[in-house]
């Protein structure tokens, strides 16, 4: 009594009642039992198929339409169970298969991708894979990606791999770190703004090979001592809210909103070749957090204090802030009350 039932069309609770083209079925003790729809006694059968569909009776061989071929089940190789009740019913002719209530040649099946529709022939392609639709499905190809590493606020990490932490200092930190043969690092401060303990920004400095980058206000526009070395130049623009900086022959692209936000993108060339508070980049999440002397940590605090330049003396406790100053809870609730509204609706379940 608590097993499924598989038909054609997918798969089915016990006890759940689905409807066919001939009427309601119940999944029962691993069977779908369907009971036909009383018709018109006058009606004709046959004549009541549209157009490029043909009647199929119950007195053939064949289950009808519990068992009619679509392109769904003909791209996942489903075959119809033996158990499997025959339904009469309108069919697609044979040889053809039924997509969305259409008959096609099974070699002009669709491919379905994040709700769309692609014709054969037609490719979805990232910089990660290369997919051709064909009769269905996609044959995909695939390559080595980049991954974005993102730190945001005074104290979240997004590590390349995918691990997610807080940690918080208001010492200068190693970001990224290369281990290969160009010298590549990326160092991060926390800025106070007008000494309230609020951070504001943070002060960044970006150094690729000869060339060191230094950022220290909300311009966007490096500092008067950068320095730009032969073999490692870069591009500097502006999209939106962010300075991008752009680093072409070593595949690395820094975001910063030049307030606190930074995305690191490194292409799939330093993959397993960088350390620092972004991760090492060998796509493993649970070895992330490997201190600047190559110890395993689980401890965020310990494993960002090994990041940081020269000694670092402040010793965060991560606290809550609506319970470290009482008097700004209420205003900070009805602030971000307007996340749980009806204007943030769709991104809930997430």
């Amino acid at each position: 009594s608590q097993c499924h039932c598989y038909s054609m069309g997918g798969v089915s609770q016990p006890g759940e009642v689905t409807f066919s083209a001939s009427g309601p079925c119940l999944c029962r003790n691993g069977k779908m039992e369907c009971e036909p729809e009383e018709k018109e006694p006058d009606s004709v059968e046959v004549g009541e198929c549209p157009e490029g569909k043909v009647y199929h009776s119950c007195t053939e061989q064949s289950k009808g339409v519990a068992c009619a071929p679509t392109c769904r089940n003909l791209m996942l190789n489903l075959t119809c169970p033996p158990n499997t009740p025959c339904i009469s019913g309108c069919v697609c002719p044979p040889g053809l298969v039924l997509h969305q209530g259409e008959c096609y040649y099974p070699e002009n099946c669709p491919c379905a991708w994040l709700g769309l529709e692609y014709l054969p022939g037609q490719v979805v392609e990232t910089s990660c894979y290369r997919c051709l639709c064909h009769r269905g499905y996609f044959n995909c190809s695939y390559s080595p990606c980049p991954a974005v590493c993102t730190v945001y606020s005074d104290r979240h990490y997004h590590t390349f791999d995918g691990l997610e932490y807080d940690y918080q200092t208001d010492c200068q930190v190693y970001l990224l770190k290369s281990a290969g043969e160009t010298e590549v690092s990326i160092v991060a401060q926390n800025k106070d703004c007008y000494e309230s303990g609020i951070v504001c920004m943070k002060i960044l400095v970006v150094h690729v090979g000869l060339t060191k980058i230094y950022f220290t206000d909300n311009s966007g526009n490096p500092s008067p001592s950068t320095v730009v070395g032969r073999g490692s130049e870069f591009e500097l623009w502006n999209a939106g809210y962010y300075t991008v900086v752009h680093f072409s022959s070593q595949d690395l692209t820094i975001l910063w909103d030049r307030k606190t936000t930074v995305h690191i993108r490194a292409g799939p060339r330093w993959k397993g070749l960088l350390s620092g508070l972004c991760g090492n980049f060998d796509s493993v999440t649970v070895n992330d957090m490997t201190t600047s002397s190559h110890m395993e940590v689980n401890n965020a605090q310990t494993f960002g204090n090994s990041w940081a330049l020269g000694q670092c003396e402040s010793d965060y406790i991560v606290e809550r802030p609506c319970e470290r100053d009482l008097g700004r809870q209420p205003y900070a609730k009805r602030e971000c009350a307007l996340l749980y509204s009806d204007v943030f609706a769709p991104c809930h379940n997430v």
